[in-house]
């Protein structure tokens, strides 16, 4: 599984266009679409980007909830959020102001990695969320929990 990792920092034009990282569109490619999704961050003032495989699984999951129910209802707004961009030859994107607005972007533009997604994030924003995520971590000792076990693996 291809995952998003690193940081990258590109500059956002008059026009709106940004350059997408390299080895984030190498792994959308080989993911076999090319298709940047963008929404806005449910929790914090950034951007959040996946390719269609992510936002197809997303679907499924949701479906899985009953119809109608409130719960279904309100993670199915992440759909009308959502915009989708195929990158030209220079592996630009155009963003959409509205989500330009909710991330508080000037000139530039922090890719972060997230694994499965990835984040696009102010610089400054940024700065001030990696150094609060990294003191939360030290506080609080924290560490990845070790995968469950499948039954009938050997110990």
């Amino acid at each position: 599984m291809a995952l998003f990792v690193s940081t990258f920092t590109n500059k956002i034009d008059r026009k709106g266009r940004v350059s997408v990282p390299a080895p984030f569109r190498q792994i959308l490619a080989g993911k076999g679409s090319e298709t940047v999704v963008l929404y806005p961050h449910p929790k914090h003032p950034a951007i959040e980007g996946s390719g269609m495989d992510w936002l197809e699984d997303y679907a499924a999951r949701v479906a899985q909830l009953p119809e109608y129910d409130e719960d279904r209802d309100a993670l199915q707004w992440l759909f009308s959020q959502v915009s989708q961009f195929v990158p030209d030859n220079e592996g630009r994107i155009i963003l959409p102001e509205n989500l330009i607005e909710r991330a508080g972007l000037g000139e530039n533009a922090v890719f972060v990695g997230a694994g499965a997604k990835f984040e696009i994030w102010e610089p400054g924003r940024y700065a001030d969320q990696l150094s609060q995520q990294q003191a939360r971590m030290r506080e609080r000792n924290l560490t990845v929990p070790p995968l469950a076990r499948r039954p009938g693996l050997l110990s």
